[in-house]
């Protein structure tokens, strides 16, 4: 900022050393060229040269290019780019939805390290999936292409046992889903991770040897037997869908809120990802604002509890629906209020403010959280009991009196008891507090004969 401010006073009113005559010196009034500068500060804030553009303009049509007429193949190059990065590989899954094109989970038999296309639609990465590194996926596409398809899970862990495997890539792969296409049930994938673990540690003991293989037996009789699977039935969806968050950060096969998608619509909740187009800037006719109310149908993803200053808890919640995920920012009185509900996978009908700072993602003040069921969802569709014709404008006129009541005190002293009676006696509740206050608090002080004494006699 100090450099600044010599430039500032270099361009108004010149620097002799530096021979630089400045604005005033040439004619410019000061004004003129103060606010010529502010205006420089102001677009060097974002600005580059014509260079710059024109590399801008070129990349800018060549990815609209590929964007229109190589759909899948600029979408696979783009999910590539941010493997690392959960949050934009959701955001780029949600835009390939947009384009009728469906991300298909990962699997050991079609898919590579990267995100590929496959027919019509895109593969996801096996290079995406947590607890895997890198290598082993590419060894794993070279011993596929070099020797055909896995043709089961026992092929796949005798085929690939000396390379990189171990219990922490079989088991994400299993939560990943990239065994299904064989028909296995992920459960029961899990349930022979740790046998076939151990048997594969101890089978490399037994290579150095010359002695038995994986399981045991010779090479010739491990081909034709087959791993006997245990007879338990498949975890519910909601447990699968949370192995898929687990390991790639995002619901491939499904999401939470499917079930619940028909109670959305009766509740008329508010779409995240709209929110946050919104107060970002991405859409060019902005529905939500900063300060608005809205309701939301999300699921809950995570919960980070916090103490206050003065001891008490508070809480920063993310929630997402089938769309995007968004903060909740609990204070401690609605902490306290609805706390209970506010537990991981469990799907909840949040009510709430919104709150957009610059420089920072939009977040919901939130006010009121209840499970997401249908009773839930009729309360707020039954309209709220009216009042009684009768007794609504009478309770306006009662609360007016009360208020009024507290003006009329310091009249009193002013006004005779003519005028003072005929004042009150347009309204009993108005000379009823007139005598009860003034009775405690001024008779004694006042004269005898005035205004507020004759009151108590009407």
């Amino acid at each position: 900022m100090k450099e600044l401010e010599k430039e500032r006073v270099n361009f108004i009113y010149g620097n002799e050393e530096l021979g630089i005559d400045g604005a005033i010196k040439r004619g410019v009034p000061e004004a003129v060229a103060a606010s010529l500068f502010d205006e420089i500060m102001d677009f060097a804030n974002y600005a580059f040269n014509k260079a710059h553009a024109v590399c801008y303009a070129v990349v800018s049509f060549r990815t609209a290019y590929l964007k229109c007429h190589y759909p899948r193949e600029y979408l696979a190059a783009l999910l590539t780019s941010v493997l690392d990065v959960s949050d934009k590989i959701s955001e780029y899954i949600q835009a390939a939805r947009d384009m009728g094109i469906a991300v298909l989970p990962p699997d050991v038999n079609e898919s590579y390290d990267e995100f590929s296309v496959a027919g019509e639609n895109i593969r996801f990465g096996l290079a995406a999936v947590k607890g895997v590194g890198r290598s082993f996926m590419k060894q794993l596409v070279e011993e596929r292409e070099a020797n055909g398809l896995f043709t089961s899970f026992q092929d796949f862990c005798e085929r690939m046992y000396d390379r990189e495997l171990n219990r922490r890539a079989l088991e994400s792969l299993i939560k990943a889903g990239s065994f299904d296409s064989m028909h296995y049930y992920r459960s029961q994938l899990l349930k022979i991770v740790n046998p076939v673990v151990d048997a594969i540690a101890q089978n490399r003991k037994k290579n150095i040897e010359g002695q038995m293989d994986l399981f045991g037996m010779g090479n010739d009789e491990v081909r034709d037997t087959q791993i006997a699977m245990p007879n338990i039935p498949e975890v519910p969806k909601r447990e699968l869908l949370a192995m898929e968050k687990e390991t790639t950060g995002l619901y491939l096969s499904g999401h939470p809120m499917d079930e619940y998608r028909s109670l959305t619509q009766k509740a008329q909740a508010a779409s995240v990802k709209q929110i946050i187009d919104d107060l970002t800037g991405e859409s060019s006719q902005p529905v939500y604002k900063d300060g608005m109310t809205v309701r939301l149908a999300c699921v809950i993803t995570a919960v980070r509890l916090k103490s206050t200053k003065n001891g008490s808890m508070m809480a920063y919640v993310t929630a997402e629906d089938d769309t995007a995920a968004i903060e909740l920012v609990v204070f401690p009185r609605s902490l306290q209020q609805c706390g209970a509900y506010l537990t991981e996978d469990s799907a909840v009908l949040l009510t709430g403010k919104i709150d957009a700072r610059e420089d920072e993602a939009p977040k919901v003040l939130l006010n009121e959280a209840q499970p997401l069921t249908e009773s839930a969802v009729e309360s707020l569709q039954q309209p709220k009991r009216a009042r009684r014709n009768r007794s609504t404008p009478m309770r306006r006129r009662r609360s007016w009196r009360r208020k009024s009541c507290f003006c009329v005190f310091p009249v009193c002293r002013v006004m005779n008891g003519r005028r003072l009676k005929r004042f009150c006696a347009r309204s009993p509740a108005i000379r009823r507090s007139i005598s009860t206050r003034w009775t405690r608090r001024k008779r004694r002080s006042l004269p005898a004969g005035t205004g507020a004494n004759r009151i108590l006699h009407f």
